[in-house]
């Protein structure tokens, strides 16, 4: 049996040009995912990314990838507008699978809008966050385990998170 659900992601690299400004290396996105007009910030010389999700969130058979890579002494933020939903299953499971490496001498912070597991769903995420020598990275989580003006506190079918940190091999700067 074919598997229903969207199977689409984000893979970005962030590296410094000659003048040492970060810039999109390389890109590529679909649908679960849109990626607006990347923006420099000054104050903080990041180049900040703003991730969307142009469809109702998560459902059944989903399955999305984010890999972020960040080099040359880059720095980069990577935000969302507002949370995610992981949206009632019947059956089948969404999967999340995240991979993320910071280089030598970069910066990588990872700050998405909160995850909604709203009530029966059924969510699958693994991440690999590998940092090289002297890079820096921020990895926030935000995870609301239903909606309790719906009464959907806790009230999930299955919810596995899967997180792993380690050195980077081969890293270069």
């Amino acid at each position: 049996m074919k598997s229903l659900g969207i199977h689409g992601g984000v893979h970005l690299g962030c590296r410094t040009n000659e003048d040492g400004f970060p810039y999109l290396s390389s890109q590529r996105f679909s649908p679960p995912v849109h990626l607006s007009k990347p923006y420099y910030d000054e104050d903080t010389r990041s180049l900040l990314i703003n991730l969307s999700c142009p469809t109702a969130g998560l459902l059944s058979g989903d399955r999305m990838v984010c890999d972020i890579e960040v080099s040359d002494r880059a720095s980069m933020v990577v935000t969302t507008p507002g949370a995610t939903r992981s949206h009632y299953m019947r059956s089948g499971v969404a999967k999340v699978d995240q991979k993320f490496r910071v280089h030598n001498d970069s910066f990588l912070e990872f700050n998405p809008g909160s995850l909604i597991l709203q009530k029966s769903t059924s969510l699958e995420q693994r991440t690999l966050l590998e940092v090289g020598e002297e890079a820096e990275a921020l990895f926030v989580e935000k995870m609301l385990p239903g909606r309790i003006a719906h009464g959907e506190s806790f009230l999930l079918k299955k919810f596995s998170n899967r997180l792993r940190i380690q050195k980077i091999r081969n890293s270069f700067s």
